[in-house]
């Protein structure tokens, strides 16, 4: 009868230490994310855009601070096309190219990926621009190759963004958010990983 106790502690100080490790991990994945993403200008490239000029300059406006700079010195992203939505003739869907950098600080290209549409999708949706679905080509060229080949395809709706936007951008991450995108296709060797 004595071992019931002493088991019964056993098992509560189990429960709370593993409680405690899930939450310390959990916060340490956060303050990670928003260390790099405060480097990279992730958290304040939304407030840039200007509600001035035309719509295409406000999208490119948006990505470009979204984005930065290729680190492979190509094009790092162009606006393919803006078309009125066929359900909802007041937004636009918006199709977007960008160029993938090596990403060393992102730990993998296919995690850096996940990083720039996130970053797209997060400083689109928070601009104030009338955008229905936004359709991303992800392209990176290996090897010797010069040409850039589409590694990744991925959408996002309005509904999928307005919940986000709802929830905060800044209390959702990357790999929080990345399930949230239509995957119509990711290349073999450019899935992101998980990060623990």
């Amino acid at each position: 009868a004595t071992l019931d106790p002493v088991r019964q502690r056993i098992g509560r100080k189990l429960t709370w230490g593993s409680i405690a490790v899930i939450a310390t991990l959990t916060v340490l994945g956060q303050v990670f994310f928003l260390w790099h993403a405060a480097g990279t200008g992730t958290l304040t490239s939304a407030s840039v855009v200007s509600h001035h000029g035309t719509f295409a300059h406000r999208v490119e406006t948006a990505v470009s601070g979204a984005l930065g700079a290729s680190d492979r010195h190509v094009r790092r992203f162009r606006v393919t096309s803006i078309e009125t939505s066929p359900s909802t003739p007041r937004l636009k869907a918006v199709r977007i190219t960008w160029a993938l950098n090596r990403a060393p600080s992102a730990g993998t290209v296919g995690n850096g990926g996940m990083l720039d549409a996130y970053s797209i999708a997060r400083s689109l949706y928070t601009a104030g621009l009338p955008i229905g679905t936004v359709q991303l080509a992800g392209t990176y060229s290996e090897g010797q190759s010069k040409s850039e080949k589409t590694v990744m395809r991925l959408s996002m709706t309005r509904k999928v963004g307005r919940i986000i936007s709802q929830a905060g951008w800044d209390t959702m991450d990357p790999q929080t958010v990345w399930p949230l995108f239509a995957r119509q296709y990711v290349a073999r060797g450019f899935e992101p990983l998980p990060s623990y």
